[in-house]
Formats: structure tokens, C-alpha cells, sequence
């Protein structure tokens, strides 16, 4: 198991970070070239194990490429790296897209498979989707998240400061603006603070 930084990477931020989690050598080298070729770095490099997956929330990565096909013992083999699906965008490289592959990453949250034998024309965009539908979700579900909090605020200025509900929608989303912060955390902040 290895993490690497390429030498591009401590001047500009690359186009994805990625870690790469595979048995084969050779599909991790080319999958490598083919993410360094495309603008993004590969900060982990490891046969898919149990220890990678607290070296992977340590990295940060953007996206996670694992490798999975049935020949694997179980699905516990795969639900280690999977549960990164909450912290990056989980890409699978399977060779026969089988039924309970499939199964197993849409359970898990997998936002894109690739297909061996790898074409790596295809590794590009294949992350460029997976990345931006991962930070779509994850916005959606802060702004799921938020939406209570936001209300049990507006509901404690309304109590507490006589506003309507529109002023105190407007008095947090100000207070955010000007803060640069997201809205949910004003809130927090309101209610943590008049608790």
C-alpha cells in the first residue's frame, strides 16, 4: 500500500483526487496513467483491504475507484470501501456486470462503474460524473439537514424577538451572507446560543 502526491499537485489543485483500490498491479498502473494523464492525482494506491479505508478518510480523496467483481469471497470484502461513499464518490471497476455486483454498489451508494477491459478515454469522465453527482447529493442532504434547524430557529426569533416568520427567515439569511456561512449553521448558532 502506498499514498502518493504528484509534484503537480503542491502547486495547483488537481482535477480530482483519487484513490485507487484493486488486486491487480497492472490495472492499478494503468488506471494511475490514466487519472495522472487526465489532471488528477492518485493519493492512494492499495489492493482493496481493511486498513486502506481509515488511510483513505485520512487522504481526503474525491473519488474512490474499486475494484469488485463476483469472484470475491462476500460482500463484507466490498462494505469496508463502500462506507466511503458518505465522505467521497465511489467509482466501481468490475469486469462481468453481474446482478449482485450491481446490487451491492447501488446499496452502498456507488456513483459510477467502469468496465474492464479498462478504456481510458472513459476514466475522465466517468469521475467528472461520479465527483459531481457525490457533491450534489451531499449538498442536497445538508440542505435537507438544514431546513429543520432553519425552521426551529425562525420559530425561536419569532418567540423570542416578536419577528414574523419572513423577517426571521430574512434576519438568518442575512446573518449568513454577511458571515459567508451557510444558513443551517446561523441557525445552529441562534439556537445553541439561546438554549
Amino acid at each position: 500500500m502506498r499514498w502518493t502526491t504528484s509534484p503537480t499537485s503542491r502547486t495547483k489543485r488537481p482535477r480530482w483526487r483519487v484513490g485507487v483500490l484493486d488486486s491487480d498491479v497492472r490495472t492499478r498502473v494503468e488506471l494511475a496513467r490514466s487519472i495522472e494523464a487526465r489532471g488528477g492525482a492518485v493519493v492512494v494506491d492499495s489492493p482493496p483491504r481493511a486498513d486502506t479505508v481509515d488511510l483513505l478518510r485520512r487522504m481526503d480523496p474525491d473519488a474512490v475507484v474499486l475494484a469488485a467483481d463476483d469472484s470475491m469471497d462476500s460482500a463484507d470484502a466490498l462494505m469496508g470501501p463502500l462506507a466511503l461513499g458518505a465522505s467521497a464518490a465511489v467509482v466501481l471497476l468490475t469486469s462481468p456486470v453481474s446482478a449482485r455486483t450491481l446490487r451491492i454498489g447501488r446499496a452502498a451508494g456507488v456513483m459510477a462503474v467502469l468496465l474492464r477491459p479498462l478504456r481510458p478515454h472513459e476514466v475522465g469522465p466517468t469521475l467528472d460524473v461520479a465527483v459531481a453527482r457525490f457533491r450534489e447529493l451531499r449538498r442536497f442532504k445538508r440542505a435537507l439537514a438544514d431546513r429543520a434547524v432553519v425552521e426551529q430557529a425562525k420559530g425561536r426569533l419569532m418567540v423570542v424577538d416578536g419577528l414574523t416568520e419572513g423577517a426571521a427567515f430574512g434576519w438568518l439569511r442575512r446573518r449568513a451572507m454577511e458571515q459567508r456561512i451557510r444558513i443551517g449553521d446561523v441557525a445552529r448558532a441562534v439556537l445553541t446560543h439561546e438554549s
